[in-house]
């Protein structure tokens, strides 16, 4: 569906959220160590994210053998509309209404587009470059228009200058803010988003290419072919992870966490811990190829 209010699909598809598991209930506590018990593919499937990527091995996209070709983004201005913050109890999705995202994905199949359904977070990163984990990820979910797959694109956050869209989602200062520090009084009917199922409407658009990606159209990524990093962990997902960080405050990662400790008994993180490479190729992409 090329329109779609991403709040309706994102129901349809609570797993790849980050947001619940199919099989059952899970936690962060031992950073998905114990996820077998909630969900068979979670300690069996061989294709498994996330994944460390060793730079060292990935391998050029005009040798790699995976099928899939360069996936190209617009240049243009993409505005997703009626922005909401929704607490999943395991993070933060960020539903919104877009009607042409402009990214093309080259498959088998033939060229593809790929339709945004949400974007969440997770810190620290799930997925380490060199193994260098970074303070904070973004995963933006999407699915190509002919064939349903699910492809997620992930940018890393390093420690920096204040990042724009953070600030439009949850500035570190605002009187009517919903985030709030923990054990801050709030007034009973004061929005807040440190209750699973709490919701925020957020008055602003975003613009995808220059408040999520990386700044200056430096759009080059890995890419490898791996799974949903929460229960049921089912694979066939196609990953881009984009070379170049963007940048937050500590401030604004703690904001984060203070969320992921309120809503899960004190515990601050929600990243699962990197899986096997099993052989799989990574594959390595310019943007201007």
């Amino acid at each position: 569906m090329m329109m779609s209010k991403v709040f309706c699909a994102a129901l349809a598809l609570a797993a790849l959220s980050g947001a619940s598991a199919a099989d059952g209930e899970f936690t962060y506590e031992a950073n998905g160590l114990d996820w077998d018990e909630v969900a068979e593919m979670c300690g069996t499937g061989m294709e498994q994210s996330p994944i460390d990527v060793k730079t060292s091995v990935a391998v050029d996209a005009g040798t790699h053998e995976s099928g899939r070709g360069l996936t190209t983004f617009s240049e243009g201005d993409i505005i997703f509309t009626d922005v909401s913050l929704e607490n999943t109890g395991h993070g933060l999705n960020t539903n919104f209404f877009v009607s042409d995202f402009g990214a093309v994905l080259e498959t088998p199949e033939g060229p593809q587009s790929l339709n945004p359904l949400q974007f969440h977070w997770h810190s620290p990163s799930e997925h380490s470059i060199d193994g260098v984990i970074f303070p904070l990820e973004v995963h933006l979910v999407t699915t190509t228009n002919v064939t349903g797959d699910l492809a997620v694109i992930g940018v890393m956050y390093k420690y920096g200058e204040a990042n724009p869209l953070l600030e439009k989602l949850w500035p570190a200062e605002a009187e009517d803010f919903a985030f709030r520090i923990k054990g801050e009084e709030y007034a009973e009917d004061q929005a807040h988003l440190h209750e699973k199922g709490a919701t925020a409407d957020i008055p602003t658009d975003i613009d995808v290419m220059k408040d999520l990606f990386p700044a200056d159209g430096n759009w080059d990524y890995w890419a490898y072919k791996g799974s949903l990093t929460t229960p049921p962990c089912s694979e066939g997902v196609y990953w881009h992870l984009m070379k170049e960080p963007v940048t937050a405050t500590v401030d604004q990662v703690i904001n984060f966490q203070n969320v992921l400790s309120e809503t899960s008994d004190g515990i601050r993180t929600n990243n699962r811990a990197p899986q096997p490479l099993n052989g799989r190729e990574i594959v390595s992409f310019h943007s201007d190829e």
